[in-house]
């Protein structure tokens, strides 16, 4: 499994093979700040992205879980920047198909996510 982090400006996202804007009319910018974390595709074939957008600048733990509680990996631990939407990309190629969560904690919250892998 492979993860990476990218911190994106409020004009474009990139999820896989497709752009998603995120200035006027989009469908990310036209979610409020409670709707993230959100993971795009869900369910996902190999690869999904899960984006955050924090309110101010924070250090944040994001992990994957099994559906059955088991800490598989943290993907990523932290900063982001505040307004900003920060990408982080899951290779699921080696995971079994199944459900999944995943977990934002930012010192003040957790919030868990479900996620499904499908083949």
């Amino acid at each position: 499994m492979t993860a990476a982090m990218l911190s994106l400006p409020e004009a474009s996202v990139r999820a896989g093979n497709i752009d998603i804007p995120v200035a006027g009319k989009s469908c990310l910018s036209s979610l409020s700040v409670s709707s993230y974390p959100m993971a795009y595709p869900n369910p996902f074939r190999g690869e999904t992205s899960i984006f955050y957008k924090a309110d101010k600048d924070e250090t944040i733990a994001l992990r994957l879980f099994t559906k059955d509680g088991k800490l598989i990996d943290v993907i990523y631990s932290g900063k982001v920047e505040k307004e900003t939407i920060n990408r982080f990309e899951l290779d699921g190629k080696y995971m079994p198909p199944g459900v999944y969560y995943y977990s934002i904690e930012n010192g003040e919250k957790i919030v868990h996510k479900r996620l499904e892998l499908v083949r």
